[in-house]
């Protein structure tokens, strides 16, 4: 997606700025000299590897919502995750969306306390760069979603709640092709990767167990995913009195089932599509723990 080649060129062009890596219009001098090559792909990965530390803090500042213990456990669960690490070390778009969408996360999760105008509209933008960055992000969307049924369902008024939640809509929307414009410049040529898109979609409902029993138990081994349950079990007794920790619940549960709409949710190295289910299903795990 444009929102991550756009971070990528950025990037790539701050490093040339400073004389790390040459910029040409041509491959032939790359391939005259490889290490310029090499130069571009390690500033190329950096960008993962801030990301990925974007997403410990990310995790951090969430989990203080809870108590401070909260965040550090499960930042610090979540660099360590050999799934986390492994993509920090390629130059692939994974660590940025999940960025985007665990900004988009914690957004929420002050829309669902407060309510704000500024936060929904953040939270949209935030989702939509998310899936700027990777379709698969999609499912991220309906985080925003959650938060404004879980305060309408609480009590708050109808009409409020759905006008912001449009204006989170509409600045996923612009999030999307602000950083994707050849969707709309280029329509025709666009369309035509869709057949590919087609292919690794399709409705599978066996796919959360998949996930659960393939993927995720083998990136955070089964004492991990034991607590990750009855941590959840907890968010939803809790929820009532608490509606961010319900809103971490039920946006792991929206990730699990997302995955139903996927083709690839094993082996392991397919994680890479849900790290930040995986992020907050570990955070989930310790906030319900606090909350306890």
């Amino acid at each position: 997606g444009g929102a991550h080649i756009y971070s990528l060129c950025a990037s790539l062009g701050v490093a040339a700025a400073a004389g790390f890596v040459e910029l040409h219009r041509s491959l032939a001098p790359y391939m005259a000299e490889p290490a310029k090559m090499a130069a571009m792909y390690l500033t190329g990965r950096f960008l993962s590897v801030a990301a990925y530390i974007g997403c410990g803090l990310l995790l951090l500042r969430i989990g203080r919502r809870f108590d401070q213990w909260v965040g550090w456990l499960a930042g610090l669960l979540f660099l360590f995750s050999p799934a986390a690490v492994v993509q920090a070390h390629v130059l692939k778009a994974p660590h940025l969306w999940a960025f985007f969408a665990l900004w988009s996360v914690e957004r929420s999760l002050s829309v669902v306390v407060g309510g704000k105008r500024r936060d929904y509209v953040l939270a949209g933008f935030a989702a939509g760069l998310a899936v700027g960055a990777s379709l698969s992000a999609a499912t991220v969307c309906a985080v925003v979603a959650a938060a404004a049924a879980i305060r309408i369902a609480s009590g708050e008024k109808v009409k409020p709640e759905l006008m912001n939640l449009a204006l989170a809509g509409a600045a996923a929307i612009a999030a999307f092709f602000i950083t994707n414009p050849y969707w709309l410049l280029d329509h025709a040529e666009a369309m035509k990767e869709y057949p590919l898109i087609a292919r690794n979609t399709g409705a599978n409902f066996w796919n959360p167990v998949v996930f659960l029993a393939q993927p995720l138990l083998q990136t955070v081994t089964l004492p991990i995913l034991a607590l990750m349950a009855l941590g959840l079990g907890q968010a939803l007794k809790r929820g009532r009195a608490d509606r961010a920790l319900l809103l971490v619940a039920v946006s792991f549960l929206i990730g699990v089932a997302g995955t139903s709409g996927a083709q690839l949710v094993e082996p392991a190295r397919a994680m890479r599509h849900y790290l930040v289910w995986m992020a907050l299903g570990l955070r989930g795990l310790w906030a319900a723990g606090a909350a306890s």
